[in-house]
């Protein structure tokens, strides 16, 4: 069984063709044809977390710490340095991981894609490479305590107010989807994942039927299904999509406890505001919506909302504002950062209010027209600012994909911008779309940040009872096999790759 040509679409807007080849157990390859030499790969799997102990994100880091073919340390930024590679990275998200690489040299796109495939599907996954890179307790002066590159990474990630708000609204407002769960880590739950539990993840998750694979430039679709060929053997099964949350029926009311850290002045700490549940933000329509309500209601120092908040006298700023696509269901926030705790009822209040007026008095035509200019132009540049021009849009494919989504669309956006200008120009569109979505949409949440003195404190020796009872709980000789895996950790760390083992 071999990968069959499903379809040949010709996008001229972006010289290139999209050709669709399937495999007969469900793997999905998308390549963007074209003569470019700056060829670009990504490889993405579903990895739709079930707790919040982070596993996604530490499986991310440990595939990447040798394969089957490439048994070395490091050989992900060993290639790094012997690569001629213009962007080489692996990134979690929400419900999906990613292996990205982009380079201008033909033999060394064989080169890469040899090793990011090697990783991905047939990785090692050591016990040590799961102790460091995930958590381990391990003897610290005379006592114990939990290391490890992810679970120290996620304890500073969760120490800001913009984090731990955005995981108690998704976990309050996504509460039948996998969005609920923090997919980074959160401390306090990491330590329950187990090395067992690390290799399931990835048995179920990392297989070629769940995967998609986008290719762009003058590389040959058929070399990939050939380098694919020996992981096909057992190509596993896919995962459903994501799903999307059904509406709640009442608002949802937080006060999120925050660190507050002695002679750190309260206001540095501090938000208030509403967040909006929407509907389906994988269809293009939908984000488009939400990208021009955005723009409207926060484009520029007039627009209502901005110009309410950032004249309000309340804050400092209006922190996360605005259209955010990265779950499932697309959702909105009104927040004003750096208030008064005194003042959140102000601020909720405040965005209501502006709210209304929009509702009922809208925007001037030529508002709508230049947010419509602003959206077109957004979506039409490609301008490879942040990733090169031949990724950014592999990575476009990569969204619809996971949610099942067909990612034609998502290359040349001008049919969907001229059903969005048809949209729009319909009398009283932005009205009825702030009421309906807004002021009439009982799926929120109305949140604010609580300063905590303690916060810190709290956690460091709630971190502390907890290491020193499962250290306990070991015994004698449980506690000897962490320090002899912490042993084989450090001569692991200290020994030399062979660079010979890799491809040159």
């Amino acid at each position: 069984m071999s990968f069959t040509l499903a379809r040949r679409t010709p996008v001229p807007a972006l010289g290139l063709d999209l050709e669709e080849w399937r495999h007969p157990c469900g793997a999905l390859h998308l390549h963007l044809a074209c003569a470019d030499e700056h060829r670009a790969f990504c490889a993405a799997v579903r990895t739709q977390p079930g707790d919040s102990t982070g596993l996604p994100h530490i499986l991310e880091h440990t595939v990447l710490c040798g394969s089957r073919r490439y048994p070395v340390r490091d050989p992900f930024f060993q290639m790094l340095r012997r690569s001629l590679q213009t962007f080489m990275n692996a990134m979690t998200y929400p419900d999906l991981t990613a292996y990205p690489f982009a380079t201008q040299v033909s033999k060394d796109y064989g080169n890469l894609l040899d090793v990011y495939l090697d990783a991905v599907f047939a990785p090692r996954l050591r016990e040590e490479d799961f102790a460091q890179e995930g958590h381990r307790l391990a003897p610290a002066d005379g006592a114990w305590a939990r290391q490890g590159v992810v679970y120290n990474e996620m304890k500073g990630a969760m120490d800001s107010t913009s984090e731990l708000l955005s995981q108690a609204l998704a976990a309050a407002l996504l509460p039948d989807t996998c969005y609920r769960h923090n997919y980074g880590g959160d401390p306090a739950a990491i330590p329950a994942l187990t090395h067992a539990g690390l290799v399931a993840f990835h048995r179920r998750c990392y297989q070629p039927a769940n995967a998609v694979f986008c290719t762009y430039g003058a590389c040959d679709p058929a070399d990939l299904h050939r380098r694919l060929a020996p992981y096909l053997a057992s190509a596993g099964s896919a995962l459903p999509p994501p799903p999307l949350q059904r509406p709640l029926p009442a608002p949802v009311t937080l006060a999120v406890a925050v660190p507050w850290a002695e002679g750190q002045e309260v206001k540095d700490v501090t938000a208030a505001g509403i967040t909006w549940v929407w509907d389906d933000g994988a269809g293009l329509d939908e984000a488009l919506d939400g990208e021009l309500i955005e723009r409207l209601l926060m484009g520029h120092a007039a627009s209502p909302l901005r110009l309410a908040l950032e004249g309000s006298g309340l804050g400092r700023s209006t922190g996360s504002t605005g259209y955010s696509g990265g779950y499932r269901n697309g959702m909105f926030t009104a927040e004003l950062d750096g208030i008064d705790p005194a003042d959140a009822g102000k601020v909720h209040a405040l965005v209501r209010e502006t709210l209304a007026a929009v509702a009922r008095d809208g925007v001037a035509a030529d508002e709508i027209e230049a947010a419509l200019h602003q959206v077109e132009l957004s979506r039409r540049e490609i301008r490879g600012d942040s990733y090169p021009y031949g990724l950014e849009l592999c990575l476009r494919l990569v969204g619809p994909w996971n949610c099942a989504v067909d990612p034609l669309g998502f290359l040349d956006q001008a049919p969907a911008i001229a059903r969005l200008r048809a949209r729009a120009a319909a009398p009283g569109w932005l009205q009825g779309q702030v009421r309906r979505r807004m002021l009439g949409n009982p799926h929120h949440a109305v949140f604010s940040a609580a300063p905590d003195r303690a916060f810190h404190q709290r956690l460091a020796a709630a971190e502390q009872a907890r290491d020193a009872a499962e250290a306990a709980a070991a015994g004698e000789a449980g506690r000897a096999a962490l320090a002899a895996l912490c042993q084989r950790l450090e001569a692991h760390q200290d020994s030399k790759d062979d660079p010979a083992v890799l491809p040159d």
